[in-house]
């Protein structure tokens, strides 16, 4: 575990604080704005109006916190980055940003912060990122996975379910349970139900099986609208999935287009897929592109 000091940093803080939806995320944040605008700092919440005024109440009047309608960063990520640069011009610079205000898809929202941690590293501004108890599965999984810190009981960790966008997913280990091949995008219901068997008998939870079929299903999408295009029937797709007592990884993958160079950026909906397992990443080598998911299991088999 470390800590962090709130009087600045050199480089990017980029802080997940998931609250109790009861009674709201700016209490818990009260002793690192006080901090940061003590030390001269400047703050912006970019936060629902009950938060705003519950923070506004406790700094008293005259505090130098601003607060910014999500309306003018919402419209682009770029508009929030904007933002984001602006605030580390300060000295010291603290952005709260709370996710329901933020009327932007899931999938936009994970590819932002993933975005923020690639592009943004060099930036002497601390964010945190507030996500409610309440709120969907898909919020939460990003809360808790694009934050290299979480905010704990006022106190920022390390946060071990980290993983970075170009994480690699190895795959191969485990005994194998599934292997089946498929041509498209139609084919798909009929994997769906074929993932669904193997990792219920594989001991997941239902929770956790509903996730890894749509994560391997979205997995499946991106590998199949990328197969070559070539007159006649598509070369087909493979699919296989692996069991450790820990884990339950799935490898899906088809020859690679011409068109996809190996330096290619990851594909669109990548993030989506990260939304519902517990990291995914694609790779591209030997002729072959695919993608790789994997998802933890909750209670690890003794």
């Amino acid at each position: 575990m470390t800590t962090t000091s709130w009087a600045g940093s050199s480089s990017l803080e980029h802080v997940g604080y998931v609250y109790d939806s009861t009674t709201g995320f700016a209490r818990g944040v009260l002793s690192q704005v006080r901090a940061v605008l003590g030390a001269g700092g400047q703050v912006s919440a970019v936060v629902d109006p009950g938060e705003a005024e519950t923070l506004q109440d406790a700094l008293g009047p005259g505090s130098a916190i601003t607060f910014t309608p999500p309306a003018e960063l919402e419209d682009s990520n770029s508009l929030f980055f904007d933002h984001l640069r602006d605030v580390a011009r300060a000295p010291r610079g603290l952005v709260l940003a709370q996710y329901s205000v933020f009327g932007i898809p899931d999938g936009r929202l994970r590819r932002g912060e993933d975005d923020i941690n690639r592009q943004l590293a060099h930036l002497p501004v601390t964010l945190i990122c507030a996500c409610s108890t309440t709120a969907a599965s898909t919020r939460l999984a990003t809360a808790h996975g694009v934050h290299p810190r979480l905010l704990v009981d006022g106190i920022v960790r390390d946060n071990a379910a980290y993983r970075p966008a170009d994480a690699v997913v190895q795959a191969g280990s485990g005994t194998p349970i599934l292997g089946l091949t498929f041509r498209g995008p139609a084919d798909l219901h009929h994997i769906r139900g074929h993932v669904r068997a193997v990792v219920s008998a594989a001991g997941l939870d239902d929770a956790a099986v509903d996730a890894h079929v749509v994560a391997v299903h979205e997995a499946a999408l991106i590998v199949a609208n990328r197969l070559p295009d070539r007159p006649g029937a598509p070369e087909p797709c493979e699919l296989d999935m692996w069991a450790t007592d820990t884990a339950i990884t799935a490898e899906i993958r088809a020859p690679r287009s011409a068109e996809i160079a190996a330096s290619s950026p990851p594909p669109e909906g990548l993030e989506y897929v990260r939304l519902f397992c517990w990291h995914a990443a694609s790779f591209d080598a030997a002729g072959t592109y695919g993608v790789r998911v994997l998802t933890r299991r909750s209670h690890p088999r003794p």
